[in-house]
């Protein structure tokens, strides 16, 4: 992982996203450590990744990070399949954080639940995908009786892709969240 932040740094990032746990569920620190370590070296931000979510005490996961110095924020969806059903973890976090680190809600953030999300819980920040399929802007030949792709994916010549109203409505609900606050 340290050849990538090196890689990064090196094609003009700012910051990095990364996430280290042990098998048992908890922040691998030394890990961790070597990843910040790098990521400084370069000036680079550390997100560290939704494997919050998978850490077994998100709060004693939270104090880790927060001690590391070095990771800027993390990003959850508050332990649950969307930051919508986490936002009680996720108000939590926030309470707890003091503003020493960033909590960034995500996953399934939507147009419909952006507002909520960040009232109910607190963020300031939120991720989204805000993706729809669309078509592959020039056909491809392609083997019918043999996909590139798997089975469960969109067929072929349908690709995700960045639903520019999608992000103007999420802009326009954050906004109007904020500005509540």
């Amino acid at each position: 992982m340290e050849c990538d932040i090196n890689e990064c740094a090196k094609a003009g990032a700012t910051g990095v996203v990364v996430g280290a746990l042990t098998p048992g569920g908890d922040i691998d620190e030394p890990k961790l450590n070597r990843l910040v370590q790098c990521a400084a070296q370069h000036s680079l931000h550390v997100t560290f990744h939704r494997a919050f979510d998978h850490t077994k005490d998100p709060m004693a996961a939270l104090r880790v990070l927060i001690s590391s110095g070095g990771v800027k924020r993390i990003l959850t969806s508050g332990q649950r399949a969307t930051a919508e059903e986490g936002v009680g973890v996720i108000q939590q976090l926030v309470g707890e954080s003091q503003g020493r680190i960033q909590i960034m809600a995500g996953g399934g953030v939507t147009p419909e639940n952006a507002a909520t999300i960040i009232t109910r819980s607190g963020v300031a920040h939120i991720h989204a995908s805000a993706r729809s399929l669309g078509t592959q802007p020039e056909p491809i030949h392609s083997n019918p009786l043999c996909p590139f792709r798997a089975t469960t994916l969109p067929p072929e010549g349908v690709v995700m892709q960045t639903d520019a109203e999608k992000v103007s409505a999420i802009l326009i609900a954050t906004h109007a969240a904020k500005e509540s606050l």
